[in-house]
């Protein structure tokens, strides 16, 4: 970065995002005593330790994104009175979070992907800040899946004969939310320079234009984030997986208005490996409202949890065609064993044809429990039986007598039998 910021004293913004600059940063920007909001991100090279920023006590908005800045995060931040959003994401910041009680207008606070230790202390706790703290479900798992499919952003629907769940939460600047019982989505970020909320629609696109492509409904609507969206698959057998990312521009428009010069870029990671660098989805499908699938093969899970992040790195418009129009976009996602799943073992058989044994075993006692008491099959031979019966004990009682006394009334009635 340069350092002849010096010279700028009453500079209130300055933004240097994905500008192709690199690190470390200028001590010079330190002399920026009047700066009311700061945001620089993606800086490539070498690394720096936090800058110098005590003196700027009318910082509003602090973006030291992806600047490859390590050490401890300094306590001077809580000497900003009127900081409200600060961003240190993807960084390498490590030790506690420190007490920065002094912070009483913040509103937004960022610390995704470093090295910080230790548990979220009391005053971010006492605070109503939106904190991400990304944590997979302890849950235990109900069964072993071998495929996900899920709609992003939409509701549950069926391609053929794959049912595809729903993604309907309408998201927001930071939140970690189980949407199934083996599934999360963990989104990170807001959209800078607008009055979105997070119970806003902007978190979730929604087409803009007739789609005529295939299995349309899969691209009806997608799920959108500021910064990282992660989709978390949980327990998944151990294994290779194939993964298909099904994508649509339906936002950016492809004509000759002013809606057609948005560009929307990012980064796709699979466990943790870049699978797509400044993955432009417009330019992918040679147009919008056009279907593209990026099929990704060889993907292994070794602990039972499969991630996706899409990861917006500062490249693209973000105000075109409209402010707040960047970041990643995702339809609909896919994952399949590159595997057979284990067949039932020969216990789960024996055990199943032993209950259907059971089964009909006391079917057939009961029928025969039926038949004796002579609710089954017809009266006659029931009397030339008991007749016998009364031949040889010499009983005093007559033959009616005898059947009365085994076929209650009532019974005997309902299956053509003697009625007194």
């Amino acid at each position: 970065m340069p350092d002849f910021f010096q010279s700028w004293k009453q500079l209130r913004k300055l933004e240097i995002q994905s500008s192709g600059l690199e690190g470390p940063i200028s001590s010079s920007i330190s002399s920026l005593i009047n700066l009311t909001d700061l945001r620089i991100s993606d800086l490539h090279g070498a690394g720096s330790k936090f800058p110098l920023l005590g003196n700027m006590k009318n910082m509003t908005s602090l973006m030291l994104r992806n600047c490859n800045i390590s050490g401890v995060i300094p306590t001077f931040i809580s000497e900003m009175p009127v900081l409200k959003i600060l961003d240190l994401s993807f960084n390498k910041l490590d030790g506690p979070i420190p007490k920065l009680e002094g912070l009483t207008k913040m509103e937004k606070l960022y610390l995704t992907s470093n090295f910080l230790s230790g548990s979220i202390p009391d005053w971010i706790k006492n605070k109503d800040i939106k904190c991400v703290a990304e944590c997979l479900d302890k849950r235990p798992c109900q069964k072993v899946r071998y495929s996900f499919h899920i709609n992003c952003g939409g509701r549950a629907t069926t391609i053929g004969d794959i049912n595809y769940e729903g993604d309907e939460y309408m998201g927001g600047p930071a939140h970690y939310i189980p949407m199934g019982e083996d599934w999360v989505t963990s989104s990170t970020g807001h959209f800078w320079d607008t009055n979105i909320t997070s119970t806003s629609t902007a978190y979730v696109a929604h087409n803009v234009s007739l789609l005529t492509m295939k299995n349309a409904e899969l691209y009806q609507t997608a799920r959108l984030s500021p910064l990282s969206l992660t989709y978390y698959m949980r327990c998944l057998a151990n294994g290779s997986f194939t993964v298909k990312l099904h994508y649509a521009e339906i936002i950016i428009r492809d004509n000759r208005s002013f809606y057609s010069l948005g560009r929307r870029i990012f980064d796709v990671y699979i466990q943790g490996k870049l699978v797509s660098k400044d993955f432009d989805i417009k330019k992918e499908a040679k147009g919008v409202d056009k279907e593209v699938i990026h099929v990704v093969k060889g993907v292994f899970v070794t602990n039972g949890t499969l991630e996706i992040r899409f990861l917006w790195a500062g490249k693209g418009a973000t105000m075109i065609p409209s402010i707040g129009t960047y970041g990643p976009l995702i339809s609909a996602l896919s994952v399949e064993s590159e595997f057979k799943p284990p067949s039932k073992g020969k216990s789960e058989i024996f055990f199943l044809a032993g209950s259907i044994a059971l089964v009909l075993l006391l079917i057939l006692i009961m029928l025969g429990a039926l038949w004796w008491k002579g609710c089954l099959g017809g009266s006659t031979s029931r009397e030339q039986d008991l007749i016998g019966l009364d031949l040889q004990t010499g009983n005093p009682f007559s033959v009616r007598d005898q059947i009365l006394q085994i076929c209650p009334t009532e019974v005997c009635a309902a299956s053509g039998g003697l009625t007194p």
